[in-house]
């Protein structure tokens, strides 16, 4: 069969040594959590909303990303799943995503069930923000500076020796 046949008995075997080339872009980033039981505290909710938020937005940035839709996914203790999104500007700050996440959750969760799960996505992902204007996004670039300030003291010193207040453990959690 010669070096075709050789070729042919390889990918049958699934070796393959070329390059795994892609086309597509990614579309959307996300993160979610099942606990081990069901939750209904608030607070809980929070914190792991908000490490989620930090955690995708060091990935936008590490990669020139930003995103304009924010999700949020909860899935209650009887597997009743609802998802609430919210459009924004385009942006990788932890605290600009961060605290649309919290809002959605505010406005979607009562408490009165517990929940099994909690996720968070960031869609509509580009290169680039489609804005360039001053004044109304000054507050945002802000938060990115600081964000990127993090990012090189997390790839210095490990990723635990600075976070945000609403990521640190509450009293007792520990």
């Amino acid at each position: 069969m010669g070096a075709s046949g050789q070729h042919y008995w390889e990918l049958a075997r699934g070796i393959d040594t070329r390059q795994v080339e892609t086309h597509e872009e990614r579309k959307s980033l996300g993160r979610e959590v099942t606990f081990p039981e069901d939750i209904d505290d608030m607070q809980i909710l929070q914190k792991n909303l908000a490490a989620f938020s930090a955690e995708l937005c060091r990935k936008l940035r590490r990669d020139k990303l930003y995103c304009s839709t924010v999700t949020l996914k909860l899935r209650y203790s009887s597997f009743k799943t609802i998802n609430r999104s919210r459009t924004i500007a385009p942006s990788h700050a932890d605290v600009v995503i961060g605290q649309v996440a919290d809002e959605l959750l505010q406005k979607s969760y009562r408490g009165d069930s517990p929940l099994r799960l909690i996720g968070l996505s960031l869609g509509k992902l580009s290169s680039a923000p489609d804005w360039e204007q001053g004044g109304l996004f000054e507050e945002s670039a802000q938060y990115e500076k600081v964000d990127m300030l993090m990012d090189q003291i997390r790839r210095r010193f490990g990723s635990r020796v600075i976070q945000r207040g609403n990521q640190l453990p509450s009293r007792g959690d520990d």
